[in-house]
């Protein structure tokens, strides 16, 4: 759960208790006398839950602003080096929506994807899913809770390997044979 998760569920309450407050004290309604009394609450918690959602969608949009203000070029280099002062994800699809060509990138999301960081599989599954929607939808759901070898079975199985050869090449694990290892275990 995020901040903007919370700031959500905080102004959805708030709306719920200010439509509760509008129904007692001003139209002096209890819950017994009208079933009008529930339509303030929805519409509080409804005005609530939009109104926590505001931070999030500023922040995004300053968040796109920065990323527009960079070049291509700078863009490239911070997924290739992430700091993650950046998510990967937000620049792949930022690159994508300039119209570049992010497929050259797709062989590092793939190694990341099976790191032994979990941190490192959480933040590249988000960009795989924000970068590459329709190779994500193939995938069977990744957790960073998986280890890198379930992981590249996920992946193989949804045949993204066959794409992308050289990210065969350069991992020699061979995840069936892992997972049948840790299982007769």
């Amino acid at each position: 759960m995020s901040l903007f998760d919370l700031l959500a569920v905080v102004g959805l309450t708030v709306g719920i208790e200010a439509g509760y407050f509008f129904n007692a004290d001003i139209l002096e309604l209890n819950r017994f006398q009208s079933c009008v009394f529930l339509f303030p609450i929805f519409v509080g918690g409804y005005v609530g839950l939009k109104l926590g959602w505001v931070p999030y969608h500023l922040c995004s949009l300053w968040i796109h602003r920065q990323l527009a203000k960079m070049s291509v070029l700078e863009l490239r280099r911070r997924i290739k080096e992430p700091t993650y002062e950046w998510p990967p994800g937000m620049l792949l699809a930022e690159l994508r929506s300039r119209g570049e060509d992010i497929q050259q990138h797709l062989p590092l999301v793939l190694r990341k994807l099976m790191a032994d960081d979990s941190e490192d599989r959480r933040t590249w599954w988000l960009a795989l899913l924000d970068g590459y929607p329709e190779l994500g939808q193939r995938v069977e759901w990744i957790s960073s809770q998986d280890p890198g070898a379930v992981c590249r079975r996920k992946l193989k199985a949804a045949g993204l390997f066959k794409s992308v050869p050289n990210v065969v090449a350069d991992q020699q694990i061979d995840a069936d044979a892992i997972t049948q290892r840790a299982g007769a275990d």
